[in-house]
């Protein structure tokens, strides 16, 4: 495993996503940028994490994933479509 010394040098990007909670995305930008396996990018996160605890933005809610707003809009579209066919 990498040396945890380069836990100061975390792309911008992953310590946004940490500080809305979103951590698979923080060690997929991890991995992606700093070259890392799934193991590596989650050990310097979790590392990154205890040197520098996240507090939850107050009010803040994670949006879910994408694919599920694009479910339940298909499903509105169908159900509505379907109640004007009836009407």
């Amino acid at each position: 495993m990498k040396s945890m010394d380069r836990s100061t040098t975390l792309p911008l990007d992953a310590i946004g996503a940490l500080e809305l909670g979103q951590k698979p995305e923080a060690i997929r930008i991890v991995r992606q940028e700093m070259g890392m396996n799934p193991e590596e990018a989650g050990h310097l996160i979790d590392h990154y994490l205890k040197m520098h605890p996240v507090a939850p933005v107050p009010g803040f809610q994670p949006s879910p994933p994408n694919h599920l707003r694009w479910l339940m809009v298909i499903g509105l579209v169908i159900v509505f479509g379907g109640l004007t066919l009836l009407v």
